[in-house]
């Protein structure tokens, strides 16, 4: 993707299609799910926020023609949001920055970041590793956004108000806003976890000179 290309270009390759290739990019491994894995119950409820576009994508899931094709990734309408809240403030800013490119593997490692982090402290050592495991390019910078959950559901926003919430976390910090701001870095990966008292949301960027496709 060329760096100067406007989002249409971005939000296409976001949305392109809600199985195939996009989804092969945004499915997680068996490592990766373990936010799906361990909280099937908050996962549930992120379908029910989803409404009918989560029907759409279950139909398509228990279609036989679409078997052979890869997991539908249910995180990827929240992940496009943010991504578009990012570009948004990138254009806004007195010297627009050019539009974040979605690093594919980059998106899996901050997953897997962001679970390890529902239990661990941030550690360098840690991400680095899990960046070599999905053979990441180059260094990323790591940001991390919280939520807690309340106990009383009845006060509580829905999952997705909650994943938006620690991702806004990040825009209200100064570290972090120019991290995402700085026209250096063209790449992210968001990634998240959860569990019955938190949210996470782990968005890590690097700066590179070309466009990041696996094959």
């Amino acid at each position: 993707m060329d760096m100067g290309n406007g989002y249409g270009n971005e939000q296409d390759m976001m949305e392109e299609g809600e199985y195939g290739d996009e989804m092969d990019q945004y499915e997680m491994d068996e490592e990766g799910q373990m936010m799906e894995m361990q909280n099937g119950h908050m996962m549930d409820e992120m379908g029910d926020e989803y409404g009918e576009e989560d029907d759409d994508f279950m139909r398509i899931a228990n279609d036989p023609q679409f078997a052979h094709m890869p997991p539908i990734d249910r995180m990827h309408k929240i992940r496009r949001n943010i991504l578009q809240t990012i570009n948004d403030m990138r254009q806004r800013i007195e010297s627009p920055s050019p539009l974040f490119n979605v690093d594919p593997m980059v998106v899996k490692a901050a997953n897997e970041y962001a679970g390890y982090l529902l239990t661990g402290a941030e550690d360098e050592d840690k991400l680095d590793e899990i960046c070599q495991n999905y053979h990441v390019v180059g260094k990323v910078i790591p940001l991390v956004g919280f939520a807690v959950l309340e106990e009383d559901e009845d006060h509580q926003g829905t999952i997705q108000e909650q994943l938006m919430d620690a991702h806004g976390l990040l825009l209200e910090l100064e570290y972090e806003l120019k991290v995402l701001a700085d026209p250096k870095n063209s790449h992210i990966g968001i990634g998240f976890a959860m569990d019955r008292h938190q949210v996470k949301v782990v968005e890590l960027v690097s700066s590179k000179a070309i466009k990041i496709d696996y094959v």
